[in-house]
């Protein structure tokens, strides 16, 4: 079995998703920023805040700038454990899987709280199958989990990937 490279994925991901629809997508944690810069060039019309530690933000912000998008990118550095900026959809990818469910649970609310009422909190990790073990959590865990965080799991969606694109709502 081959595993398909980042691009794939991120391809993958943001085929299966319309981010086109926020009018501001946050990056919390985003890595180097592959897949915000993906919903960025396939959205022309909205922002990104990309939300994470010193050395996220000192890693992505040179391929943002070369694939032409900083100007659309604003870059906050902080702990997402404290809080996150504010925006429509706040986007985790591989934050949640390796942490335990009081700081998971923090991070999510932090996002609930910044999304406001109207907006998304979009989860893309592994679904695991109920009885395995492994990175990630089942169907039934992220609910309770989401729950946790004052959020409703509205739904899961294959990406023919690895990953899922998890999308969670304003539970109040």
């Amino acid at each position: 079995m081959t595993w398909p490279d980042a691009a794939e994925v991120v391809g993958a991901i943001a085929d299966s998703y319309d981010f086109s629809r926020y009018p501001v997508v946050v990056d919390v944690g985003g890595g180097a920023a592959a897949l915000l810069a993906e919903i960025l060039r396939r959205s022309p019309r909205i922002r990104g805040v990309l939300a994470g530690p010193p050395e996220v933000i000192e890693r992505a912000s040179p391929a943002l700038a070369d694939a032409g998008l900083l100007d659309r990118c604003d870059l906050h550095t902080g702990d997402f454990l404290a809080g996150v900026p504010r925006g429509d959809a706040h986007l985790l990818m591989s934050v949640l899987h390796d942490r335990d469910d009081e700081d998971s649970a923090a991070i999510l609310a932090r996002c609930r709280d910044a999304a406001g009422l109207s907006g998304r909190v979009i989860i893309v990790e592994r679904v695991l199958p109920d009885l395995l073990d492994g990175p990630g959590r089942t169907a039934g865990e992220l609910d309770r989990l989401l729950a946790l965080a004052g959020l409703l799991l509205r739904r899961i969606i294959p990406t023919g990937t690895q990953y899922c694109v998890i999308e969670a709502v304003f539970n109040g």
